[in-house]
């Protein structure tokens, strides 16, 4: 960041400041959901509401035809999704006489992200304006009514938007069981139902808000006046209104 002060006869004072910032947040991953790759979906055999297990101690499972599913995520190991934040601002703090102080702000943020298989992600832009004002109505320091006005951009997480990548969300291929009705392991007839891939879900891109900030407004306004020390009173007692 850079700084700097200066008068002018007849404009009073600016104290300028300006500044530059790049802020990376990078999540690695793969999202496999086991170590086998595997997801079974379906009920376990139960006996007055207590799980039947094989001596191995395996819950043994209910296999329904047209019911049961199989999920086999497809993890790509060392996804990357890195979301950049670049933003510039610039502020002048304007004393234009003894008793009025003026605060004049302006910020630029620019938000895009880069992920493993070239996933759509963010690409957003905002200029978001800070404005005050103070006024010393006596000019003497002791009643002060001040105001502000200011947005805010909101913070993009990896959260939310690794769901459209390979680092939080998987491949995966989903079927559905077609064999005959039965219990236990080693069934056959699984066959492929339908394949859920990163990039063919709704993407998250295809929502114009992504294209822009969620920002928010702020508005202040206050006064303050010094009172007079009473007897047993500590000075510089200040009452807000």
């Amino acid at each position: 960041s850079l700084s700097y002060f200066g008068s002018r006869p007849g404009w009073g004072t600016h104290d300028l400041k300006g500044g530059f910032e790049l802020f990376s947040l990078v999540l690695q991953g793969g999202n496999s959901q086991s170590s086998t790759g595997y997801l079974f979906n379906t009920d376990y055999a139960s006996i007055a509401g207590k799980p039947v297990t094989e001596a191995s101690g395996r819950v043994v499972p209910v296999w329904i035809p047209g019911a049961t599913t199989v999920g086999n995520t497809l993890p790509t190991r060392g996804a990357e999704l890195d979301i950049t934040t670049t933003s510039f601002y610039v502020q002048d703090r304007w004393t234009p006489t003894s008793r009025l102080t003026v605060d004049l702000g302006l910020r630029y943020e620019n938000v895009s992200s880069v992920a493993t298989g070239d996933s759509p992600s963010i690409d957003a832009q905002a200029l978001v304006p800070r404005l005050a004002a103070a006024y010393d109505l006596r000019g003497d320091g002791r009643t002060v009514v001040s105001g502000s006005y200011a947005h805010y951009a909101g913070r993009y997480t990896s959260s939310i938007f690794g769901r459209n990548t390979p680092v939080a969300n998987a491949g995966r291929v989903t079927s559905v069981y077609n064999g005959p009705a039965g219990q236990g392991y080693g069934r056959v007839g699984i066959v492929p139902n339908r394949q859920h891939l990163p990039g063919r879900r709704p993407a998250l891109a295809a929502d114009p808000r992504v294209h822009r900030h969620r920002r928010a407004g702020d508005w202040h306004r206050r006064g303050a006046r010094h009172l007079r020390a009473a007897p047993g009173d500590r000075p510089g007692r200040v009452v807000h209104r």
